[in-house]
């Protein structure tokens, strides 16, 4: 919308900027409905505070939910706008890499471990050393949860 612009310009631009407006609203009504109707809920029924509801599958699948509203709205604001989409682009490939990361971390790493622990069984020295490696790994991994 420049100054030189002319009516219908602006009328577009305004309309699209609206538009964008919309969708990132609905998106967080669409996110965090969820998780207050949970609280309500819980409030209305006396059962606040209790861990049937704060500790059950559905309490954690509605703050999952309510967390993505933070990661919806770059995708929102790339559908929207053309140049926005190479960006887009590269944040889906580093997402991708950092999966790939996170499974070799996860699953590979304390495998190849196993792996050695059990092959060098012979030598005990050896397996108690893999050993030693494989608890370190071990309380590294639960020091993250």
């Amino acid at each position: 919308m420049t100054p030189n612009a002319t009516s219908g310009e602006n009328t577009a631009a305004g309309r699209s900027a609206l538009v964008t407006s919309l969708m990132v609203c609905c998106g967080f009504i669409v996110c965090f409905t969820p998780f207050q109707l949970v609280g309500l809920l819980a409030n209305i029924t006396g059962l606040a505070g209790n861990t049937v509801v704060y500790g059950s599958w559905y309490y954690n699948l509605t703050v999952v939910v309510m967390f993505t509203n933070s990661c919806i709205n770059p995708f929102i604001y790339a559908v929207k706008y053309r140049e926005l989409h190479y960006v887009l682009v590269c944040l889906l490939i580093f997402l991708l890499v950092v999966v790939l990361v996170v499974v070799v971390v996860l699953v590979l790493v304390p495998l190849v471990l196993v792996l050695i622990s059990f092959s060098s069984s012979s030598s005990s020295s050896s397996s108690s050393s893999s050993s030693f490696i494989f608890l370190l790994f071990l309380l590294f991994l639960a020091s993250w949860h």
